[in-house]
C-alpha cells in the first residue's frame, strides 16, 4: 500500500514532505515496540513500518535521481540500502542483551532521523540543479 500511495500521490506533495511523513510513520512503528508489547503491537508496528518503507523508497529514488545527473546513484541505491541494513544490524547486535531489544529500536530511530536529515540536506544543496519537471509542489522551498 505504501508504493501504491506514492504512485497515486506522485509529486503533488513534493519529494521532501512525503519523506518526512514516512519518517514519522516509521518512528511511530518503532515506538510501538518500546517497552513491553503484545502480538497486536507487533503486527501494527510491522504493517506501519513496511508501509512507510515502500512509501519512502519511491521518493528517495526520485530525490537521488534529481540530484545525480549521471543516473548512477539510482543504480547503486540497493547496494547502499543493503549495506546499511547489514551494518545497522551488526551495530545493534553489540548492544542487544537477551530479552532487551531497546538498542535496536533506538538505533533504528537514530538511523531514520539521520537519513531524513541527510536527504533534506541533499535536497537543499541541489535545489537549483534539479532537472526540468522535478521540483517541489507550488515551487516553495521546504
Amino acid at each position: 500500500m505504501g508504493g501504491v500511495s506514492a504512485w497515486a500521490l506522485g509529486e503533488r506533495l513534493g519529494i521532501l514532505r512525503p519523506l518526512g511523513v514516512a519518517a514519522l510513520v516509521t518512528l511511530a512503528a518503532l515506538l510501538l515496540l518500546n517497552g513491553s508489547f503484545g502480538v497486536g503491537a507487533f503486527i501494527s508496528s510491522s504493517l506501519l513500518y513496511y508501509f512507510a518503507w515502500n512509501y519512502a523508497v519511491t521518493y528517495q529514488l526520485a530525490l537521488i535521481n534529481a540530484v545525480d545527473a549521471t543516473g548512477r546513484g539510482v543504480a547503486i541505491f540497493g547496494a547502499f540500502a543493503y549495506l546499511g541494513a547489514a551494518g545497522g544490524a551488526a551495530l545493534a547486535a553489540l548492544f542487544v542483551t537477551p530479552g532487551d531489544y531497546d538498542a535496536i529500536i533506538w538505533l533504528a530511530v537514530l538511523a531514520v532521523c539521520l537519513s531524513t536529515v541527510l536527504f533534506a540536506v541533499s535536497f537543499a544543496v541541489h535545489r537549483y540543479a534539479r532537472p526540468h519537471g522535478l521540483h517541489e509542489s507550488s515551487n516553495r522551498e521546504q
